[in-house]
C-alpha cells in the first residue's frame, strides 16, 4: 500500500441510533445556487451573463459527473433552482476564474445577509397595519406577531 495516499475508512453504522450520530457528527455543508455564490463575490461590475452561464455549465456538469444529489430550492419567481455544496463552487470557480480573468476568490466568502433586516421590515409594516386595523381580533393577532418577532431579535442579539 501506497503510504503517501491518504487512506480512508468507511464506518458502517451498527444500528439506525449509531447512524443518526454518526451522520450529526458530520460537519454541515452550505448549499448555495449558482447566482447566489457568484454575488458574493466582488466583481468591478456586474457579472455578464455569459460567465454566469459558463460557471454554471460547469458547476452543473461537474456535479453531474460526479454523481451529486440534486438538491432544489423553491424561488417565488423562478420555480425549483439547484443549489450545489460551497466546497465544489469554490474549487470549480478557482479552477475556471485565471482563464477568463475572474477577481480572486475572497479568504472567507460573505455569508448571507441576516433575516433580522426581513424581520425589522416585517414589523414595521404589521405596526402600519395595527393601525388600519379596526377588528379587535385582527389588532390581537398582529399584536402577537409583533411579540414574537420582537423575541427573536432578541434571541438573535443574544447569539451574536
Amino acid at each position: 500500500m501506497n503510504t503517501t495516499e491518504p487512506h480512508f475508512n468507511y464506518v458502517r453504522p451498527a444500528s439506525a441510533a449509531q447512524s443518526t450520530e454518526l451522520a450529526e457528527s458530520q460537519p454541515m455543508v452550505e448549499h448555495l445556487t449558482v447566482t447566489e455564490f457568484m454575488s458574493r463575490i466582488p466583481h468591478p461590475t456586474r457579472w455578464h451573463l455569459d460567465d454566469i452561464n459558463r460557471f454554471g455549465d460547469k458547476v452543473g456538469w461537474t456535479a453531474n459527473s460526479i454523481q451529486l444529489a440534486r438538491m432544489m430550492v423553491q424561488s417565488d419567481s423562478l420555480g425549483l433552482i439547484r443549489v450545489f455544496p460551497v466546497p465544489l463552487l469554490m474549487r470549480i470557480y478557482t479552477v475556471i476564474a485565471p482563464q477568463f480573468n475572474w477577481p480572486k476568490l475572497p479568504e472567507l466568502l460573505p455569508g448571507r445577509a441576516p433575516r433580522r433586516d426581513a424581520d425589522e421590515r416585517l414589523a414595521q409594516h404589521l405596526q402600519a397595519s395595527m393601525v388600519l386595523a379596526s377588528e379587535p381580533e385582527v389588532r390581537e393577532s398582529i399584536g402577537n406577531v409583533l411579540r414574537w418577532l420582537d423575541e427573536r431579535a432578541q434571541a438573535n442579539r443574544a447569539q451574536a
